[in-house]
């Protein structure tokens, strides 16, 4: 039996036209007046009625244009913020807009989350809207809220006691993935390699870092150690392609924090080198930045100069040209400022350091602030080989050790021993 007010809302739902167009377009808050638009719920306790009701009409996602708040410089809402566009268009089913208060909020939480919010509410901050949304995806309790709302979604009729089992599922596996990143971060930062030769955890042998402290935890932790007596083929996240994945995840928000940092700071330097991996095509590529600190009201206090490194980027063209417009699009995509740049540490070769036709020189064409300071690790280095070579002792030993080798023949050992005794001196 509904209530007045459900029979009202069913009556709104039935009756509902969409105004036809005139001459004159008409204004989305006037097309878009529906009865599962959140404005017309303030102050109203949802019950399950209600709920299936908002929910079978599903989202409100109105089309554009929007009308534009002049207190947040003229911004407003926008289609664009429904589609995450970082790996290709994926929709945010969970995000909608309500133009009765011209705002958005999340619809999972709006009816299913056990803490309110502005995202439950309506959330008006357009400038920070694209930060909001990020936060909000990877939220606790919008996670728990989207659990609950695909149930209902696969038209399940949901009680109390199972609600509250899925979120005591989502609950566990939060806390699985916890201790899962705290062990690859301690490895991690401990310069420590997480797999082994095999990752069957059925049989004996060396498993890996990664799993060996799994094991180790579970001995006193229940949570892993529930994860660990699961079946075989049971989902347990600790698979090499789930360990990939968390890696990237950790390297994605260690470099997103890196570059708010750089886009922060007032200047930088470049510090670029190309290093060889087994296929001869990386590059490696490294950003020196002011770090300045601020006190209480805002105020500057120190400066710290801080080296990070941003990743390695295939090489497919060596010349001066090709490598400033890798550059260029690099911080492109990263969304730093060349203009920023002042400071250029490279090698001494002529594509690198040359003074008309190089890197350093078309960079500071583009940014005359940029004054190029040959690398001092590379003057250490040069140092260093020249010093070996003009000491006579050197030599001497050099010499002494080609004869053993001439005298022991053939051995692979001994020839692995030269050229290993070789390339440690050279790298002295």
């Amino acid at each position: 039996m509904l209530t007045h007010d459900e029979s009202n809302i069913m009556t709104t739902v039935s009756n509902e036209k969409l105004i036809t167009p005139t001459t004159k377009e008409p204004l989305v808050s006037e097309v878009f007046k529906m009865s599962n638009d959140l404005g017309n719920f303030i102050n109203k306790k949802l019950n399950d009625t209600y709920k299936r009701l908002i929910f079978d009409m599903g989202p409100l996602k109105p089309p554009g244009p929007f009308p534009k708040d002049p207190h947040q410089g003229n911004m407003s809402f926008s289609e664009s913020y429904i589609f995450q566009t970082k790996y290709g268009p994926v929709n945010r089913f969970w995000l909608c807009y309500y133009p009765l208060l011209d705002a958005t909020y999340c619809q999972p939480c709006w009816l299913f989350s056990l803490q309110r919010s502005t995202w439950c509410t309506g959330l008006r901050d357009w400038k920070h809207l694209s930060e909001r949304i990020k936060e909000h995806g990877f939220s606790k309790n919008h996670i728990e809220a989207c659990a609950v709302y695909e149930m209902w979604q696969k038209n399940i009729n949901i009680d109390k006691d199972l609600e509250n089992q899925i979120r005591k599922e989502a609950s566990f596996w939060r806390m699985v993935l916890q201790r899962l990143f705290d062990i690859i971060i301690t490895l991690a930062t401990n310069s420590l390699a997480l797999k082994g030769h095999w990752e069957d955890l059925s049989l004996e042998g060396y498993h890996g870092n990664f799993l060996s402290v799994v094991q180790l935890v579970s001995r006193y932790d229940q949570v892993l150690n529930q994860v660990l007596e699961m079946p075989k083929g049971s989902t347990r996240y600790l698979s090499p392609t789930v360990q990939n994945e968390m890696i990237e995840c950790i390297g994605n928000t260690l470099e997103g924090h890196l570059l708010e940092n750089i886009r922060a700071s007032p200047f930088f330097a470049i510090i670029m080198d190309t290093t060889q991996d087994i296929g001869k095509v990386d590059q490696l590529s490294i950003v020196r930045y002011a770090a300045i600190s601020r006190s209480e009201n805002g105020q500057p206090v120190d400066i710290k100069v801080k080296e990070v490194f941003l990743g390695f980027y295939a090489v497919t063209k060596h010349s001066a040209v090709d490598l400033v417009k890798q550059v260029i699009t690099l911080f492109s995509h990263k969304n730093l400022d060349l203009k920023k740049c002042v400071g250029q540490g490279y090698d001494g070769a002529s594509v690198m350091s040359g003074r008309y036709n190089s890197v350093q020189k078309h960079i500071k064409d583009i940014q005359p602030n940029a004054e190029y300071v040959h690398c001092a690790s590379h003057n250490f280095n040069l140092v260093i080989n020249d010093a070996v070579h003009g000491c006579m002792e050197i030599q001497h030993f050099f010499i002494t050790l080609q004869e053993l080798y001439n005298f022991l023949g053939n051995s692979i050992n001994a020839r692995i021993c030269y050229q290993n005794l070789q390339a440690n001196l050279k790298s002295l």
